[in-house]
Parts: structure tokens; sequence; C-alpha cells
């Protein structure tokens, strides 16, 4: 009988590069397959996978898979109503989406992290295009706000 050869040990350098690599083409694959097929509603729990999930986590809790290479931890998106007293401000939310709302840890808003694919949209399928992807992703959003005990 004989054994696979162990695999040899991955430099922890090597494994981040993999990664970064890994979500940066999947934000790449996505913005492709967005142009591709469009539709006449978006899919918001499909353009945060895309969009937010890596660093977010797929629940919005802020544990996505590039937060151990991040100098600032993501928001906790399920304590968005939480943290504003139970309301739930879906344009302060689009804001901080779309980069009218500076947020420290997204860069500046002409390069937010996710880099030009939600501004690519506007050449797609114009600002109402656009527009409709931000409100899917905040529609989705909401949805994962925990609910506060009575």
């Amino acid at each position: 009988m004989t054994t696979a050869p162990s695999s040899p040990r991955v430099p922890r350098q090597v494994r981040r590069i993999a990664l970064v690599a890994s979500c940066a083409g999947g934000v790449v694959l996505a913005g492709l397959a967005l142009q591709a097929a469009p539709s006449s509603e978006p899919d918001g729990p499909a353009l945060y996978r895309s969009y937010c999930a890596s660093c977010h986590g797929l629940s919005g809790r802020g544990n996505g898979p590039m937060v151990e290479f991040l100098r600032v931890p993501p928001t906790n998106l399920t304590l968005l109503s939480r943290v504003h007293g139970g309301t739930f401000n879906e344009e302060a939310v689009a804001q901080a989406i779309d980069g009218r709302r500076r947020i420290g840890s997204h860069g500046p808003s002409d390069m937010p992290v996710w880099g030009d694919a939600f501004s690519s949209s506007l050449a797609q399928g114009g600002p109402e295009a656009l527009r409709a992807r931000v409100r899917a992703i905040v529609r989705h959003l909401e949805s994962l706000q925990e609910r506060q005990a009575p």
C-alpha cells in the first residue's frame, strides 16, 4: 500500500496572496456576470456576496475572509438599526455604499475598496441601473438586521 505524498507547507504570505487574488477575481467575475446578464430587478443578496461579503461576511457580522488582512475591522452590518435607535436609515446606508458618504475603510469615493465595479455599471445601464443595484443591496442589508427583543 502506498501513501500519498504529504503536501508541502504553504507559507502564510503565499496563502494571503492567494486569498486576496481569489477575492479580487471573484469581484471581477461577478462584475462581468452582472454586466453580461442585466435584469429588471437586481439580486441584492448576490450583489452583497460579490461586493461586500469578503470583508463583512456572508452573515453581515464583519467576519469575512479578508478580516485578518484589514487594519480596521469591518462593521457588523446586522446592527445598523440598533446603533441608530431601532431605525434602519436606508439613505445613509445607500450613501455609504455608493460613496456619497465617506467611510474611511472603504477608501475615497472615486476608488472604494471594490474598485470601479459600481461606477462601471454607469456605462452599462446608466445612473438608474447603479441606483437599482445600490437599493437592492440596501434592501438585503435591511433583511439582515438583528431584531431587538421586546
